[in-house]
């Protein structure tokens, strides 16, 4: 319960951080080797690594299965770093979804971000992706299938979904995933 409420209170401080200071990729300092140009994630200055999150993460025991690649940082600050990368499912049209340098936007259809907090002596983190495929049927106009995710590290190897949404508009498949609800998490490893 105390890991959900520092989940949410983080998520809100980053999204009023994004609104206040801008979303954009042109800034921000990763101490610990990374840069605007994609290289690396290093640490802040602080201990806390965000290139722990590059690499493949797979869903465990979840279908439709999803992968996440997190790849180079694309832009962020001292407490949250963008990446590209690509969500792989089967609710897209390709199978995929490419996340490029331009999506660096908590608004925007498609981001892969990674944000860090500290509370007292604590330092916790969460994960947020987002993907999101329009596209045009002849007979039912504008559809969209989405990917939503979020949550956080229990250790280098495993992320803890906390929150999920899929759905793919054309067919009616929804799935929702809320470990408050639910009771635990869905669990995503790095391969």
């Amino acid at each position: 319960m105390l890991r959900q409420k520092i989940f949410l209170v983080s998520f809100v401080l980053v999204v009023l951080a994004l609104v206040f200071f801008g979303c954009s990729s042109g800034g921000g300092s990763n101490n610990g080797g990374g840069d605007n140009n994609g290289n690396g994630g290093g640490n802040n200055g602080d201990g806390f690594d965000f290139s722990v999150y590059i690499g493949r993460w797979k869903s465990v025991d979840l279908k439709p299965a999803i992968e996440i690649t997190v790849q180079s940082q694309i832009g962020g600050g001292d407490s949250y770093l963008y990446y590209k990368g690509k969500t792989t499912c089967s609710i897209f049209n390709a199978g995929y979804v490419n996340i490029t340098d331009s999506d660096d936007d908590l608004l925007g259809d498609k981001f892969i971000l990674a944000h860090k907090t500290t509370i007292g002596d604590t330092i916790t983190d969460t994960f947020h992706v987002r993907a999101r495929e329009e596209y045009e049927d002849e007979l039912l106009g504008t559809l969209a299938n989405e990917l939503l995710v979020d949550g956080f590290l229990s250790d280098a190897n495993t992320l803890r979904v906390e929150n999920l949404e899929m759905s793919r508009q054309e067919t009616g498949f929804s799935y929702t995933f809320d470990s408050e609800g639910e009771g635990g998490y869905l669990l995503f490893t790095k391969q």
